[in-house]
């Protein structure tokens, strides 16, 4: 059994003893993950009470909720690789929800006025756990944690609120260093085959410059949606007056930068597919390899500037919490190389709702603005001339973004939920079959078990016992048969 440092893989051998019911906590395990980014997107919305409708109130909270089936419906192999994979299921899907709800506890326990006290050290001890349940949560505690400590204002400060904080970014940070977290990692070797003697600087650079190339190729309109949010937000705060020159220069930064990245990543992964390479060290370390970095790290930075800048306005808090924890996610993952997957879906999962975060709250800080420029002070009293209509103008061309934006969000979930029943339904008719000679096998009526290489659907059940031999000599032992009955793969 490969160690990998974490506490999920225990509650997996306690679930695998249920027979049958196995199937209650995975799909809990789901609507758990869903119920938690939906109350990440509940709380912007909830700040902004009052400037949002109940109806796109409802369908915000719809858009978040359908999230983690979104993704699947983006790649339908993550779906198989974390939801039908159990291990994977119990650690990614239950840990990402005990990440988010620590975070969230975390950052409603803020402030001189919280009655509660116990709440904020069950929050820190809720990191802890979610932490060594799977080691993503760790830096993106500590990302959340970050964020949480460059937005706060100072009346919000107390010594117990920043002491948690401190004991929950100085924990995260320790779990990191647990052997078997990297055990693993140092026998599979790095993301794509590289000569030995590369040194650790440009061999870090390129499983950067590998990774990021590879989520914008494989996952466009998952960033498109996040370039998109992010610059109506901050549309809507310049027209408020709110840094507007320095948000301008910001903006314009991370959007050319954006682009850029998404060009040379096209160009990076087409070079590949051509050469029929899963990885090219001197690809990545060339022109066009190292301006992918440049861009990476502008769209990075500029995005953590603006998200400092933008959530440090009354009722944004979220947008910096979220971004912050999103970002936190992605660190461990861009700097091992991942190319996407089931290794990225946490990030992709929080960076997907911190769009939406950013979207429905430009359209909160636009209706704000809206009501405010229809307040009249004084009997007779009439608002500047153009400043109704432009409010109006702005409003709607936000709302219809945050709209289209989680309509996209809806739809692909939907098809993720409609791709994985019918998946699953295929391969389990096909299961059956298996099932049965199983049965006939441990009655003594059989000698031989067949188990077919591929499924229907083999997206939605990854070949796991064909990708690993010890796992195909496993086969005997975990489906229970005599001495005497051979299992045989065609």
């Amino acid at each position: 059994m490969d160690r990998n440092g974490r506490f999920s893989d225990m509650v997996v051998q306690l679930i695998m003893s249920m027979g049958g019911w196995v199937r209650v906590p995975l799909v809990l395990s789901s609507l758990s993950l869903s119920l938690a980014l939906w109350l990440m997107l509940r709380s912007v919305v909830r700040d902004l009470r009052g400037t949002i409708s109940p109806g796109l109130d409802l369908l915000a909270g719809a858009g978040a909720f359908l999230v983690p089936m979104a993704l699947i419906g983006i790649d339908p192999h993550m779906g198989g690789d974390t939801i039908m994979f159990i291990a994977a299921n119990i650690g990614y899907m239950w840990g990402l929800a005990l990440g988010v709800a620590a975070i969230l506890l975390l950052w409603s326990q803020r402030g001189p006025n919280v009655k509660h006290g116990w709440v904020l050290w069950a929050a820190v001890l809720l990191s802890f756990v979610a932490s060594v349940h799977h080691e993503l949560n760790g830096p993106g505690a500590v990302g959340a944690v970050v964020a949480m400590a460059l937005i706060t204002p100072a009346g919000k400060w107390t010594v117990r609120w920043a002491a948690a904080l401190v004991v929950t970014a100085v924990g995260n940070i320790a779990r990191m260093g647990m052997p078997g977290l990297w055990a693993r990692s140092l026998r599979l070797g790095g993301p794509y085959p590289y000569p030995k003697s590369v040194g650790e600087l440009p061999k870090r650079v390129s499983f950067v410059i590998h990774s990021v190339s590879h989520w914008f190729a494989g996952y466009p309109a998952l960033f498109f949606a996040i370039m998109v949010s992010v610059g109506a937000m901050s549309v809507v705060v310049m027209k408020r007056g709110y840094h507007r020159r320095t948000i301008g220069i910001l903006l314009t930064l991370f959007c050319m930068a954006f682009i850029g990245l998404a060009a040379t990543s096209m160009r990076i992964v087409v070079v590949l597919t051509r050469r029929k390479m899963s990885g090219d060290i001197d690809l990545y370390l060339s022109a066009t390899g190292l301006l992918a970095g440049a861009c990476f790290g502008v769209v990075a930075v500029t995005l953590l500037v603006l998200t400092v800048l933008i959530a440090r306005i009354p009722g944004c808090g979220m947008v910096g919490v979220a971004t912050g924890a999103a970002l936190g996610y992605y660190a461990l993952p861009v700097f091992m190389g991942s190319p996407g997957g089931r290794t990225s879906f946490m990030s992709l999962a929080v960076f997907s709702t911190s769009a939406l975060v950013w979207a429905w709250g430009a359209v909160g800080l636009a209706m704000d603005d809206t009501t405010s420029s229809d307040a009249v002070s004084e009997p007779g009293a009439q608002p500047e001339a153009g400043t109704a209509g432009a409010h109006g103008a702005g409003l709607r061309a936000t709302t219809v973004l945050a709209i289209v934006v989680t309509a996209s969000c809806l739809a692909t979930g939907l098809q993720g939920v409609w791709d994985i029943l019918q998946g699953a339904t295929v391969n389990g008719g096909v299961w059956r079959t298996v099932n049965a000679q199983v049965d006939s096998a441990r009655r003594g009526e059989r000698t031989t078990v067949i188990i077919p290489k591929v499924l229907p659907a083999p997206d939605w059940l990854p070949d796991y016992a064909g990708a690993r031999e010890s796992a195909t000599a496993r086969l005997h032992q975990y489906l229970d048969l005599p001495k005497g009955v051979t299992v045989v793969r065609r």
